[in-house]
């Protein structure tokens, strides 16, 4: 009865995500458990806790990604969902083929903008061979895009390691820029020599993705 009742609270926890993140849908699988409290309005005591479980996240019928998660605690008065214990992120394409993993120790979901933070450690790997390290990124998933602007390393499958403050991509890590790079490249570019260009002009994107494109 224990068992089957906090699943039930699972569920319910699982589906109240689902506002968050607009047209996605959020679905739960395997098991965990759950605890609801009865919050007396005190914002610094979590609404409801999770522990253990999966979360299919989907859009339109596709399957988008899936989180798993050791602890979740939600603040229905901040409007977060906050993850701890070690989170795991697959992302999978628009033909439901895997994509990246994602794994760090700590995240978060703001329920305004659907948006989740990937906090501390944070390692994501695409099949194609690229890693990104960094101790925080956000997931865009409306937007299917991952950021951050806080010191990046790159490592390619060409044994290139880049460095970087800042850096933006798509969640397949297929199209990425890093900001400021600098770094090793066994394709011999001197990337210590590379500088973004002035802000005013408006072709700075251009130049950023010429850089990538070279050295990918």
């Amino acid at each position: 009865m224990h068992t089957k009742s906090s699943r039930l609270l699972v569920v319910a926890a699982l589906m109240a995500l689902s506002a968050t993140l607009g047209c996605d849908r959020l679905e739960f699988t395997g098991t965990g458990s759950a605890r609801e409290h009865m919050n007396s309005g005190d914002q610094e005591i979590p609404d409801q806790e999770g522990w253990n479980s999966v979360v299919r996240i989907t859009r339109r019928g596709r399957l988008t990604a899936i989180l798993q998660y050791g602890h979740m605690q939600k603040f229905a008065g901040k409007h977060l969902v906050l993850f701890d214990g070690g989170i795991t992120v697959d992302f999978y394409n628009a033909d439901g083929k895997h994509t990246s993993n994602l794994i760090a120790r700590k995240g978060r979901m703001h329920e305004s903008s659907g948006k989740v933070e990937a906090l501390q450690n944070v390692v994501v790997v695409s099949d194609s061979g690229i890693t990104l390290m960094t101790e925080h990124l956000i997931w865009d998933p409306e937007k299917k895009r991952i950021f951050s602007d806080q010191f990046v390393t790159i490592a390619t499958q060409e044994g290139d390691t880049l460095y970087g403050l800042g850096f933006e991509s798509d969640q397949d890590l297929k199209n990425w820029t890093i900001k400021k790079p600098r770094g090793i490249s066994q394709k011999k570019l001197d990337l210590s020599e590379l500088k973004e260009p002035p802000a005013p002009q408006d072709d700075s994107s251009k130049v950023e993705r010429t850089i990538s494109d070279e050295i990918e």
